[in-house]
């Protein structure tokens, strides 16, 4: 391999990782982006809903981890609001 195809491959490479950290950062900006307000009226709907229909709370859980991006604590506390 000569001199040149190295340089194209480094180039590439870094590149990618380049790449990669950019689609990290958006990915974790789009996870810490409030919810609108139709966002949150429907989630309320929602775990409202499965939380009469029997659902487990690991489910429900879930279910508000899957549409927001949010971490266990904080699905968990958001469900708990819920319950009392």
């Amino acid at each position: 391999m000569n001199i040149a195809s190295f340089i194209i491959i480094a180039a590439l490479v870094v590149y990618i990782f380049t790449l990669h950290s950019k689609i990290r950062a958006l990915e974790k900006q789009i996870k810490t982006t409030p919810l609108t307000e139709n966002q949150q009226e429907a989630l309320a709907i929602k775990v409202s809903a499965m939380l009469e229909k029997g659902y487990t709370n690991v489910e429900v859980i879930k279910a508000v981890r899957q549409d927001t991006g949010w971490g266990l604590l904080q699905a968990k506390q958001y469900v708990d609001t819920f319950k009392r």
